[in-house]
């Protein structure tokens, strides 16, 4: 994580896209959840940790990561990250230094 002000360009360098959920009706009349894309934005991308563990008969994988974007209004806890066919369910939002400069998204990938 850098420790300036500010977040270089160069650690900003994964061209990310940002989702939101939006019901929509199926063909049987009952609602599913489609994402919609919000925005194209540059993101940090910092995996931290990973486990495996067996579950109902398959292997399951977890990784969490922190995924570090410029501050945008908005973002919150339902929304996800797509990087190319990798996508990250957000789990909590932060404002680092509380400044509106920078938001610290930790962030859950199920494999």
């Amino acid at each position: 994580m850098p420790t300036t002000e500010t977040i270089s360009a160069g650690f900003l360098r994964h061209r990310v896209v940002l989702q939101m959920p939006v019901q929509a009706r199926d063909s049987m009349g009952g609602t599913i959840t489609t994402w919609q894309d919000l925005a194209t934005i540059w993101a940090g991308i910092e995996p931290l940790q990973g486990k495996e563990w067996f579950a109902d008969a398959r292997d399951t994988s977890e990784q969490w990561t922190i995924v570090t974007i410029r501050y945008r209004i908005g973002v919150k806890p339902t929304m996800r990250i797509k990087f190319g066919t990798t996508i990250y369910d957000i789990r909590a939002v932060a404002d680092i230094d509380l400044r509106n400069r920078k938001l610290r998204l930790t962030c859950r990938e199920v494999i």
